[in-house]
């Protein structure tokens, strides 16, 4: 949508006239504290996509859905490599590449039942399925993401886009994102099993068992409630 100096906006305009406007601006990039940072105005009338990167192909990419804010116009702000405000949790190895991200109008979930999309592309030059800065498999690669009112970090479920090389996430909220690495644990002290309990035929939409925080081989065995083992396997 392009709009005149009155606001009139066109969504089909013949041409486009790109004007420099140190107050009104539609897009600027800055250095703060040593923090490279963008703002971009959004628009709630239609999707958005917000893309941020550096010289080394380091490239982050935001999509906006329609009517995601509970305002029509603002602007997102992204801050290029900040420091994390909590460190990740054991499991979970950082790469380096972090963004925080946030709407100017304060908004933090997004509204109704949008969901926007995080991109972080993924280096592998040489084609050999391994992420080239953390050398782990791509497979391994989540994004970790930090729940403000909990102070929390979360892993995202990821797809993996490998023509394009990119990793995609999905959220509700915007705050800090790190493309980060699944390792193993060193011990059993966090490892976890959701959901519990586990009800296949309630109506809850339980259909299978998580286990996660495991270390790096170890041999699962469950019982049923009358105690016969019914899985007994080694995973790694």
């Amino acid at each position: 949508v392009a709009a005149d100096v009155l606001g009139g906006e066109d969504p089909s305009p013949v041409s486009v006239t790109i004007s420099k406007n140190g107050v009104d601006f539609d897009v600027e990039e800055t250095v703060v504290d040593g923090i490279r940072q963008k703002r971009e105005r959004v628009d709630n009338r239609k999707e958005n996509v917000v893309k941020m990167g550096d010289d080394l192909g380091n490239l982050l990419a935001v999509t906006l859905p329609l009517k995601a804010m509970d305002i029509i116009k603002s602007r997102m702000k992204m801050l290029f490599n900040p420091a994390p405000k909590k460190p990740l949790p054991s499991g979970l190895k950082d790469s380096g590449r972090r963004r925080r991200i946030e709407l100017e109008h304060g908004q933090t979930v997004l509204a109704g039942t949008a969901t926007a999309t995080i991109e972080f592309l993924v280096k592998d030059d040489d084609n050999d399925g391994n992420d080239d800065d953390m050398k782990v498999p791509v497979e391994k690669l989540v994004v970790a993401h930090h729940k403000e009112k909990e102070d929390v970090w979360e892993r995202l479920p990821v797809t993996y886009d490998k023509p394009a090389r990119q990793v995609k996430a999905r959220t509700r909220s915007f705050s800090d994102f790190i493309l980060a690495a699944a390792v193993p644990e060193t011990d059993l002290d966090t490892a976890r099993v959701f959901p519990s309990p586990f009800k296949p035929n309630s109506g809850l939409g339980h259909t299978k068992m998580t286990f996660a925080g495991l270390t790096a081989k170890v041999r699962l065995r469950l019982v049923d409630g009358a105690g016969e083992v019914v899985v007994d396997r080694e995973v790694d």
